[in-house]
């Protein structure tokens, strides 16, 4: 059986991040909810979301996205 990727779309401000993904095949993204724009919390997303290999990240290029690129480049490469 072939993993499905997950697409992971990240709306970032300075104090949480909102969290909506979409499964491969499926029509509709959904919302996940709200995490604390911290590293541990980042981290733990990641983990809680599977094979970091299927996960495909993205999010607004911004002032608080500099910071948050190169922690998932440490997490998902």
């Amino acid at each position: 059986m072939k993993d499905t990727i997950k697409y992971v779309g990240l709306d970032v401000s300075k104090e949480k991040i909102a969290v909506a993904i979409a499964d491969e095949g499926r029509d509709e993204p959904r919302y996940w909810g709200m995490i604390p724009n911290t590293p541990e919390s980042i981290r733990k997303l990641v983990k809680k979301l599977g094979e970091k290999e299927n996960l495909r990240v993205c999010y607004e290029a911004g002032p608080t996205g500099y910071g948050l690129h190169r922690l998932f480049l440490t997490l998902v490469g």
